[in-house]
């Protein structure tokens, strides 16, 4: 998709698209329902793409486009849940392992959320030191 900063022609749009292989020109109504449009992000029944496969030129940010609220709190939700499950106590322990597997939603919501994401992981943190105190505080109490 390309985005023009001043109104052009469809000459002038297929003159740039031939030189960068486009595939033809499209009227588009909304710049984030045709950039869902390209992976089928909101039709579970088509074929779905994988959006880090979609090349970004000339400033245009497709995960920007594409993002809404519900898919955020959804991608912010599983990244807690492992969180909270695989007692990850290090944000960089955490974005470590987003890197590794190259889970491209996992990294931007930790970088967009870091503030909410690292209380959570010291909160895991706090919950083994306080356990951990509790269980060497019974011993003593025994002996």
């Amino acid at each position: 998709m390309l985005l023009f900063e001043s109104l052009k022609t469809p000459a002038q749009a297929i003159e740039i698209f031939d030189q960068i292989g486009g595939v033809g020109l499209e009227y588009v109504k909304t710049r984030r329902g045709y950039c869902r449009y390209l992976c089928h992000l909101d039709d579970p029944n088509k074929a779905q793409y994988n959006k880090d496969d979609v090349i970004q030129l000339g400033g245009m940010d497709y995960y920007e486009c594409i993002s809404i609220v519900s898919d955020k709190y959804a991608v912010l939700n599983m990244v807690i849940c492992f969180i909270k499950d695989n007692h990850i106590e290090n944000i960089l322990d955490l974005y470590q392992y987003a890197i590794d597997r190259n889970l491209m939603d996992w990294i931007r919501i930790i970088q967009d959320k870091s503030f909410t994401i690292d209380l959570f992981c010291k909160a895991n943190r706090d919950r083994r030191k306080c356990i951990a105190s509790d269980a060497s505080n019974f011993f003593k109490k025994k002996s």
